[in-house]
């Protein structure tokens, strides 16, 4: 968030950092009280607070009984519309099928929920700033969770400059799931989120098995490398990814 980067500059105080985000969670909540319909702001405040939930458990689909004790989706869609529409939550969707063009393979009621900003999920997570620069346990668990919310902010920001425009999605089969699959002139193209450096994923290799894509990306730590169709890019590059694809796909 500006303000929040603006006054670290500034001050460079992490305690500081942080009240100015939770400054700012309190007055997304003061916001929805001013506009969102009446009869469903308990509800819209409860999909808000319930974001952090599903990202910290290595399955990261919403589930409605996370939200509330026996809700179910027509309980809380018109809530979840309305933070959507506001622009403060994004929603990823399954797909059941990484084929072109995959708006028509969407699973509507499965996906992931994302909030707007990594700092702020951080706060609604009450992640002790310290743990970030200092991980313990409790970070190493939820830090696959910040690294996934920020590939999802950089692909969302990405996509918003490129002239085709491209929605993230995900794909789970059987025993894999694949972080996002987005489609590129070049094809629907995998993206696997790693925290650290560890580059072994099973759930890629399987999908490259499977489906066999032009491109197949994974980003990490680790530095850039190319073996042969798939690429690692680091995290920090993230948001040039359609350019990097878009030079693979070329290459081969």
């Amino acid at each position: 968030m500006p303000e929040v980067v603006a006054g670290y500059c500034q001050h460079t105080d992490l305690a500081q950092t942080r009240k100015l985000q939770r400054d700012l969670l309190t007055l997304y909540r003061v916001d929805f009280s001013k506009h969102a319909p009446p009869a469903q702001l308990a509800r819209v405040w409860q999909v808000w607070d319930s974001i952090p939930v599903p990202l910290s458990r290595e399955n990261k689909k919403l589930v409605w009984g996370a939200v509330r004790e026996g809700a179910r989706a027509k309980d809380f869609e018109i809530a979840l519309q309305w933070l959507l529409d506001y622009g403060v939550a994004g929603q990823v969707q399954r797909v059941t099928k990484p084929s072109v063009p995959l708006s028509a393979y969407v699973e509507r009621n499965a996906f992931k929920l994302f909030t707007l900003d990594v700092g702020l999920l951080g706060a609604m997570a009450a992640l002790d700033v310290a743990a970030i620069l200092q991980p313990d346990q409790l970070f190493r668990e939820f830090k696959g969770s910040l690294t996934e919310q920020y590939v999802y902010q950089e692909l969302v920001s990405q996509s918003a400059y490129a002239d085709n425009p491209s929605t993230p999605y995900y794909w789970a089969g059987s025993a894999a799931e694949i972080d996002f699959v987005m489609q590129f002139s070049q094809g629907i193209v995998p993206i696997e989120v790693k925290a650290a450096e560890n580059l072994q994923s099973q759930s890629l290799r399987s999908y490259r098995q499977k489906f066999g894509p032009i491109v197949a990306v994974r980003t990490s730590l680790s530095k850039y490398r190319e073996e042969n169709t798939l690429v690692n890019v680091p995290l920090y590059a993230i948001g040039e990814v359609a350019g990097i694809i878009k030079s693979v796909a070329q290459a081969h």
